[in-house]
């Protein structure tokens, strides 16, 4: 654990050694000794410049000792290089040391990567940038005389230079042998090595963030008084929560627009207070988008930190946030790490996006980070959403809260659902939906048809019933696997041939399905020969000039039919239309991914908001071959209980969170061969070390696949969809657990062992836990 800063006073002891770790895959730390200049001034939290190897990488110091730890031999140990300093601001605050920690024991990731979290962004591993400067001993040593001519040479050089000359400059000439010397003498104390950081950002305002001036490429920015179902003093509710004094979680269920006015209420009510506020986002986009309206409010937001900035702005925004004065951050899942002070609130804004989980090492959830932090910081975190994910909204303990504002049936569009099964084979767009549009396109009240992109061509479909092949035991839709031809379940690896019946009605009808968005443009352009066609999907928005282009069409209303995938469900991306068509609504129901009747709700649910209300003419039609799904009867009836109750249900029956944690673990490597048996032999370890009895708990009681909640499940391993990405073979395997902490301890125990067995570069095995994306 991190050592407390203050339990450590600065002695002139003549042995003082560091324990540093460094951002690698590696889980301990490492022992330094500290130099002599460096002994008054060196504390916990430190970002120090260490010799790792071969290298100079940069470092955080988690404790300091004037004992040497048991074992180790002195003359084997190496000096520390020197402190980074960033502008005066040289440690990381040691509860982000901790926080780090936690996330590493959270995520059964090394602590060397989770460290890369909370250090100083763009902070370089090879210490090139800094500036060296002669220290008293240096000065000391030229007055006196030194025999090497080269030493004497830099000192003279330094002491003609009071802010030092950065170490590339000096580095010029015969880099190697300068490189050692350099060495040497920061050994010696005779000079030091800072490191600054540019402040990019100090021609802009502490309090107030200035957008880039490419308004052409954002979404259009509806006002936030229209549609509002929340009464004035409904508000209340929340600023009484936030009043506690104490961590607590509140789960904000409401349209974006009463989020919006909520957000700017609380955030009024924790500056009052004196204390800061975060809020996080999933995507850069978003996160303009809501910094620009916030400062419209009057809010004043500080900084938005997000994934388009440059290394120098990122780095100078991690500075800034640690100086008083700063109120509000906005940003992307890496801001949930801003060393901000006193801070008195956390809002996570759509809180179901699967964008806050990180999806390298160390996956974390910004969610879960965010209730860590609040916890140690005493703060309040506000989960906000159109509608929380299953897993977050049913985690709620005696001390939550939860707050839930509806929209106004009146301030709603008239649903209409849509059977495709007796229509045929191949429609794309039904009479019903053709008749609207028609008039629609008379009244020049706009046209959007939706297609669920992700679900192109990707599954059989009965035609007679519209259920899709299952796999027996997992119970998630079968995809359909071009390369072999066959239905393969990507959770257990069972496969089977394409079937010439529907298991569940034996009609004969099955096929492929997925329109693509080509496919619609193309028949609506038959259909209404006069009619100005946008499309807008990846393909048509892939150059930043073609998206830019489109948005300035799309936000002018330079079209009678907008035909878009995912990219048009942004907040406020589209002009509210008269007509809402969702072409194959029950696509997505084919991923192969338990999640993916939730996905599909939500989609829904965000789609019908794009249509005006019914009052005002505003339909949606949704076309499906599962009219029965709970997903689509929910949206249709305007009832979340059902599809809460019935999705709820299907998942504890099955043994899906919240009912169980997942763990992903995945397998990599060059020799399949090698990552086959090494996925193998992950398994039995697992299986192994959750049968045995483990202090005040029971052994597990099963550890093979089930069709429900078993204490503990292993499936797999198998190949992913894609096997072999960039030449490295993959195997994954999925347990199931249904107390945490116990699978969790079991892949640590398991993944220690292995990675003392295979050698690194051969085999890399990954950990996901509480994964998102299942395929």
């Amino acid at each position: 654990m991190v050592e407390n800063p203050s339990a450590y006073t600065p002695v002139a002891s003549r042995n003082l050694y560091a324990n540093v770790i460094v951002p690698r895959h590696i889980a301990g730390s490492f022992t330094y000794i500290v130099p002599a200049h460096l002994k008054p001034v060196l504390r916990i939290g430190h970002c120090v410049v260490v010799p790792f190897g071969r290298a100079r990488v940069q470092g955080a110091v988690i404790s300091l000792s004037p004992t040497l730890p048991a074992g180790l031999d002195r003359d084997r140990l190496k000096e520390i290089g020197s402190i980074i300093a960033d502008n005066g601001s040289k440690e990381i605050p040691s509860h982000l040391l901790e926080l780090a920690k936690r996330i590493s024991d959270y995520y059964v990731a090394p602590w060397g990567q989770c460290l890369r979290l909370v250090m100083p962004p763009s902070s370089p591993d090879r210490a090139e940038n800094g500036r060296c400067s002669l220290t008293l001993q240096g000065r000391e040593a030229l007055t006196a005389g030194v025999d090497s001519e080269e030493v004497r040479s830099v000192l003279q050089r330094l002491s003609r230079k009071p802010a030092g000359i950065k170490r590339a400059t000096l580095l010029n000439h015969n880099r190697s042998k300068q490189q050692e010397l350099l060495e040497t003498l920061l050994r010696k104390g005779w000079i030091v090595e800072l490191f600054e950081k540019p402040d990019a950002l100090s021609n802009v305002k502490l309090t107030r963030f200035i957008l880039p001036s490419n308004s052409e490429a954002r979404p259009e920015s509806a006002p936030l008084s229209s549609g509002s179902g929340m009464m004035p003093d409904q508000g209340e509710e929340l600023i009484g929560a936030l009043s506690s004094g104490q961590p607590v979680k509140i789960f904000l269920q409401a349209p974006l627009v009463d989020r919006i006015s909520l957000l700017h209420r609380a955030i009024s009510h924790t500056l009052a207070g004196g204390r800061t506020v975060l809020v996080i986002v999933g995507e850069t986009e978003r996160a303009r988008w809501l910094t620009e309206r916030l400062t419209e409010e009057g809010a004043q937001v500080s900084a938005c930190l997000h994934s388009g900035l440059s290394d120098d702005e990122r780095a100078a925004i991690w500075l800034r946030s640690r100086q008083p004065g700063v109120q509000v951050i906005v940003g992307t899942r890496s801001a949930i790490f801003l060393p901000v002070r006193s801070l008195g609130m956390i809002w996570i804004e759509r809180s179901e996006d699967s964008s806050l989980k990180e999806p390298q090492e160390p996956r974390y959830h910004a969610r879960d980070v965010a209730w860590l932090r609040a916890q140690d910081e005493r703060a309040a975190l506000v989960l906000g959403s159109p509608y929380p994910a299953l897993e977050a909204s049913l985690k709620t303990g005696a001390q939550d809260t939860v707050l839930r504002y509806e929209s106004p049936v009146a301030l709603q569009p008239k649903v209409e659902l849509v059977d495709l099964r007796p229509l045929g084979k191949g429609i794309v767009l039904s009479p019903s939906l053709i008749e609207a549009m028609h008039e629609a396109i008379v009244r020049d009240a706009g046209v959007l048809l939706f297609l669920n992109r992700k679900g192109y061509a990707g599954a059989l479909i009965c035609g007679d019933c519209g259920q899709f092949p299952r796999c027996n035991s997992c119970r998630v839709a079968l995809p359909y696997y071009r390369r072999n031809g066959r239905l393969v379940c990507p959770y257990c690896g069972t496969g089977i041939a394409i079937p010439g019946t529907c298991a569940f009605c034996a009609g004969h009808r099955l096929r492929l399905i997925g329109e693509g968005t080509e496919r619609v443009e193309e028949e609506v352009g038959r259909l209404f020969p006069g009619a100005r066609l946008i499309r807008a999907d990846g393909d048509t928005m892939r150059k930043p000039a073609q998206a830019a282009t489109l948005w300035k069409a799309i936000k002018e209303r330079q079209w009678d039919v907008l035909i878009g995938t995912q990219l048009v469900l942004r907040d406020h991306a589209v002009p509210s239309v008269g007509l809402v068509g969702i072409v194959q609504a029950d696509a997505g129901l084919s991923l192969p991914d338990f999640r993916a009747a939730e996905r599909t709700y939500h989609m829904l649910r965000n789609a019908v908001t794009l249509a005006r209300p019914s009052s005002d003419g505003g339909r949606v039609i949704i076309q499906s071959y599962l009219h029965s799904h709970h997903a689509m009867q929910a949206v249709f009836q305007r009832d979340e209980s059902r599809f809460i109750s019935e999705e709820l249900s299907h998942r504890i029956a099955l043994g899906y969170p919240p009912a169980v944690h997942l763990i992903a673990l995945h397998v990599s490597g060059a020799n399949e061969g090698l990552v086959e048996k090494a996925a193998v032999e992950w398994v039995g370890r697992l299986q192994a070390v959750l049968t045995r009895p483990v202090a005040g708990l029971a052994p597990a009681s099963r550890v093979v696949a089930a069709s429900g909640p078993d204490e503990f499940t292993v499936l797999g391993p198998v190949p992913p969809p894609i096997p072999r990405v960039r030449g490295r073979y993959r195997r994954q395997i999925l347990v199931k657990s249904v107390e945490r902490e116990r699978g969790i301890q079991a892949v640590r125990e398991s993944i220690e062992q292995l990675e003392q067995a295979y050698q690194p570069r051969a085999v890399k095995f990954d950990v996901d836990a509480d994964p998102v994306e299942m395929w």
